[in-house]
């Protein structure tokens, strides 16, 4: 089974976590049979990506490094938010990774939920 991931929060955790899946990759499939696709990156300050057939997440990543901006990006979608990218993209792994409330948890618990209720 192959899982197709939606990042939602693109700072410190979600490029780091995407530097080690692209670093890991083989390894992974070779000894957990662990096959992924990138089909989502939101954050709310950078923007979003969106592609079924596969995000280059090494291009995110040096554009957010670079230009602190994915709107060079060819996958770069224009007024998505995480919502959006929760229930349209057909990811079936929400990773979760954005600044959260200590107090509320908010906004992860209203993404988890969303994610939850789309059963992703």
């Amino acid at each position: 089974m192959e899982f197709k991931l939606a990042f939602i929060g693109f700072g410190t955790v979600g490029r780091g976590l995407m530097e080690l899946l692209l670093q890991k990759q083989k390894d992974l499939q070779q000894t957990a049979g662990f096959t992924y696709r990138v089909v989502a990156i939101h954050d709310i300050i950078l923007g979003t990506l969106m592609n079924e057939k596969g995000v280059n997440g090494r291009t995110a990543l040096d554009l957010a490094a670079e230009e602190k901006s994915l709107k060079n990006h060819p996958d770069f979608v224009k007024q998505a938010d995480a919502g959006h990218v929760i229930t349209s993209t057909g990811a079936n792994v929400i990773v979760e990774v954005t600044p959260t409330n200590i107090k509320t948890g908010q906004p992860a618990v209203a993404h988890v939920e969303l994610a939850l209720t789309n059963r992703k």
